[in-house]
């Protein structure tokens, strides 16, 4: 006899959205799994609750205001997308966290002006599982033409590890022709977490990652980093306000590039008692075909 196992239901889309008028409004409110600020369709009519495992939409609304949506609850999240148009700010605080991630997430696909704020405290985290221990999920801030002025941070408050990115396969910062001014934040003591080859600026200019202060650090566990990829004036800044170690980049497995291809200007500044370690093989490739490309190490303890 033949048993049938069934497998995991497939994460269903849910669109954010505060107003059962016709259209997704977005607007502010608490994301949690008691309020009806979500539509299980784009056309924005019936509202209910979220649904842990889900994918979360943040569309653009149909009215052209700006979304602040606010994540203090723990749940799994499939994947966040905020796109097309969508003009907000997710702030996950309070120990909220979004979990066990099951497919890539973006901020800003062919849209602007968007940011995701994960901001700890004391006696609290506040995590993002981008993917799973055992797949991990991409990570994009800023994807397809005109996606602008998106924005990623990650703030401990001071308090190490108090705030985490984590469970991350890649991270690209600023992806594809015109997709500009795109910014990875790491600080007062915040931690990412990534695995594979990642980008700030692939095809795409003036991106920057900033890992500033408070033991901020960015964990690669493998992979590497290049700074501009087939795109010009990207950036990487490692700055430890003065501390020893207070900003961190390390366990690359493979040798990290500032400039690629055409990618001129690029740049990787290690100030202030920053601290940049390259893979266990050592070597850093400047320039690779892209010109006016420059690495800096600048006084108070950097290396």
């Amino acid at each position: 006899m033949l048993v049938l196992l069934a497998g995991p239901a497939l994460a269903a889309s849910q669109f954010w959205d505060t107003d059962s008028g016709a259209g997704l409004q977005g607007g502010d409110g608490k994301w949690d799994t008691t309020d009806a600020n979500w539509s299980d369709s784009r056309l924005g009519t019936a509202l209910s609750p979220w649904t842990p495992d889900n994918k979360a939409w943040f569309l653009a609304p149909s009215n052209g205001l700006p979304s602040i949506v606010t994540l203090t609850n723990s749940f799994n999240v499939g994947s966040v997308s905020i796109s097309t148009g969508g003009l907000y700010t997710l702030i996950v605080t309070n120990g909220g966290q979004m979990l066990a991630g099951s497919t890539n997430s973006v901020i800003g696909y062919l849209a602007s002006n968007n940011t995701v704020i994960i901001v700890g405290g004391v006696g609290v985290t506040s995590l993002w599982e981008v993917g799973t221990s055992s797949a991990t999920q991409a990570l994009t801030i800023g994807s397809g033409a005109g996606a602008t002025n998106n924005l990623l941070v990650i703030d401990g408050g001071g308090i190490p590890s108090a705030a985490v990115v984590s469970n991350v396969s890649v991270v690209i910062v600023g992806s594809a022709a015109g997709s500009q001014r795109n910014t990875l934040i790491v600080t007062n003591g915040g931690k990412l977490f990534s695995k594979g080859i990642c980008a700030v600026g692939s095809a795409s200019s003036n991106n920057v990652t900033r890992v500033t202060g408070g033991g901020a650090t960015w964990d690669f566990g493998g992979g590497c980093v290049y700074v501009g990829s087939g795109g010009a004036n990207n950036g990487l800044i490692v700055d430890g306000q003065g501390a020893w170690g207070g900003a961190i980049v390390t366990n690359m497995a493979t040798q990290p590039f500032v400039g690629s291809g055409a990618s001129d200007g690029s740049y990787l500044i290690v100030t202030n008692g920053g601290q940049f370690f390259s893979y266990l093989g050592g070597g850093l490739t400047l320039g690779n075909g892209a010109n006016g490309c420059s690495i800096k190490v600048v006084g108070g303890g950097a290396g």
